[in-house]
């Protein structure tokens, strides 16, 4: 036996010889008409692939006692329980045999019912999320097996955020396929990373200093995209002067928001301002004068009002300093900045001298009328 034909042997005992004939292919059967009887069938296609329901009833006409062997072994008129393929008979009826040939077919082409839902999906922290077919399937069926099912789109990002329209392609064993729309609803719920670093200030001359997000701010992050980042507080004076707590907040395109906190250490660094003032002193009777730092000081300050403390270099003065004298005034805050500036002491002696005479001297004058006294000097103080 052949695919493509078939040889039939006929035996014809009142003539003793062999005809060979050749039989080509058709849909059901192949027929020969040199034996009396007339072999015809009716054959069932197989519904769906492996399941193996196909069948062959043959009927044979004008036949006497005909037997049958088919490809399968059955030696039945009819077989059944066939898979779509190709089979072959003997038909053998007082030793005139022919052989046939029949074809069953797989008749499913039922598409499958492709059923689709909606759903709901969050981003991950890397702002992509895959997703399979079973995320939208919803049930999907058929009457002989579903062989696979694809999405025409499975991988979403930051850009897909929203309603997204896929379609679902479900294939059957057969190749018949069918489709359905589902909406994916895309989401990102994944909160921003804030990272905080501290910051040092210096106010300014006017007691004043300011920072921005990006003295606080050291690399937030977002699986997405940052929309905005604030402070709760950006502006310093000197009531601030120290460490102060502020928050940094992070919020992304989607609004969610972290945040995280740093130490804002406000310090000052302007000196003080030295103003000074000349003076006049005046000896004592003992020939000294003494001043302090306030003498000279004529109003100095600070930008924060802070304690000022306040010294000279020189605080006493004698006859020797008689004269314009050169201070120098130093005034330092409570943060240990400082500033000088200088004045002029004159130093003046407006005390007379005060004589001391000798005592009176009474003497008698000698017979000459002469008589040498020696006086002492007088005693200036």
């Amino acid at each position: 036996m052949k695919h493509y034909y078939t040889e039939r042997y006929f035996r014809k005992t009142f003539r003793g010889f062999l005809l060979l004939l050749f039989f080509f292919c058709c849909n059901h059967e192949i027929f020969a008409d040199s034996c009396p009887y007339h072999a015809t069938a009716v054959i069932t296609n197989e519904s769906c692939t492996n399941s193996n329901d196909g069948a062959i009833d043959m009927t044979i006409n004008n036949g006497v006692n005909p037997t049958f062997l088919w490809t399968t072994g059955a030696t039945t008129e009819d077989i059944s329980g066939l898979a779509a393929g190709t089979y072959f008979v003997d038909i053998n009826d007082n030793n005139c045999i022919q052989t046939r040939k029949f074809i069953v077919g797989q008749s499913d082409n039922i598409p499958p019912t492709a059923i689709c839902k909606n759903v709901l999906i969050q981003l991950g922290s890397t702002g992509t999320i895959t997703i399979t077919p079973n995320y939208l399937d919803n049930g999907s069926s058929d009457n002989c097996g579903i062989d696979n099912m694809t999405l025409s789109k499975n991988t979403f990002t930051c850009a897909d955020l929203g309603l997204n329209t896929v379609t679902l392609t479900v294939t059957d064993l057969a190749g018949n396929s069918s489709t359905c729309i589902g909406t994916v609803l895309v989401q990102d719920l994944v909160l921003p990373t804030a990272i905080c670093q501290n910051k040092t200030i210096y106010l300014d001359v006017n007691g004043n200093a300011s920072i921005t997000t990006s003295d606080i701010d050291n690399g937030s992050t977002d699986n997405c995209s940052i929309a905005s980042i604030s402070l709760n507080k950006t502006n310093f004076t000197c009531a601030d002067l120290g460490l102060n707590t502020v928050t940094l907040t992070v919020i992304d395109g989607n609004g969610n928001s972290s945040n995280c906190t740093a130490t804002v250490d406000v310090k000052n660094n302007i000196p003080p301002t030295a103003i000074c003032q000349n003076l006049d002193v005046y000896l004592d009777v003992n020939g000294i004068a003494t001043i302090s730092a306030l003498d000279i000081d004529n109003g100095s300050s600070t930008i924060c009002n802070s304690v000022i403390t306040a010294s000279i270099n020189q605080t006493n003065f004698s006859c020797v300093d008689l004269g314009a004298n050169t201070i120098t005034l130093t005034v330092t805050d409570n943060f240990g900045n400082s500033s000088t500036c200088t004045g002029v002491v004159t130093v003046y002696d407006t005390i007379a001298p005060q004589i001391t005479c000798p005592t009176n001297i009474i003497t008698e004058l000698t017979s000459g009328c002469t008589k040498h006294i020696l006086l002492p000097l007088p005693k200036v103080v």
